[in-house]
């Protein structure tokens, strides 16, 4: 029998699927000179049109000393956080669009082969919680891991003290913004 954390993960799972199956470009990388731009592009519809706007952090997620944007739709993440749309910086002054993935805390590992993770921790309510970990890369995001428990389970809070260890500071700023889309409209 499932527990309500594995179902809520599911349910999370299956939108983000039904998602990118219906032509959410969030989810497809692309190489773009604005992440902003981008973002307001792409998720403009969703802000509210009476002071709407996203929240946006810099941070080197990948280790290779390029700042990279997560932007969060404010309206629906209160101040930043919990589902971001992942731009990484490029030596060319560009970014790469490589995904949209919900965090609370983040952490990187970086690993001997010069590849990157990117921790990524959850909260379902009720005390659930997980811990999803992707492969960052130009060419997207890769799921490969996702380890679920509850707050009250000692070896689960051993498990999510070691990998946010040194969690990266994703400080969010609120940036105010007036889309040319109104309500209902995409």
């Amino acid at each position: 029998m499932k527990t309500s954390l594995q179902l809520l993960i599911l349910s999370i799972s299956l939108h983000l699927i039904a998602g990118a199956a219906a032509d959410d470009i969030r989810h497809e990388p692309a190489v773009v000179a604005s992440p902003a731009d981008d973002y307001i592009a792409i998720c403009g519809w969703e802000f509210d049109t009476d002071g709407g706007g996203y929240s946006t952090c810099s941070v080197d997620l990948n280790g290779d000393g390029l700042k990279d944007h997560l932007f969060a739709n404010a309206s629906t993440s209160g101040t930043g956080g919990q589902a971001a749309t992942v731009y990484l910086g490029r030596k060319d002054g560009q970014f790469t669009r490589i995904g949209t993935l919900g965090h609370g805390a983040i952490a990187t590992e970086a690993l001997s082969t010069g590849a990157t993770l990117l921790h990524c921790s959850w909260n379902g309510g009720g005390g659930n919680s997980a811990i999803t970990t992707y492969l960052i890369s130009n060419q997207g995001l890769m799921q490969i891991d996702n380890i679920q428990g509850k707050w009250n389970d000692e070896a689960y809070q051993k498990k999510f003290a070691h990998v946010f260890a040194s969690p990266l500071k994703a400080e969010y700023r609120f940036v105010a913004t007036q889309t040319a889309f109104k309500s209902g409209e995409k």
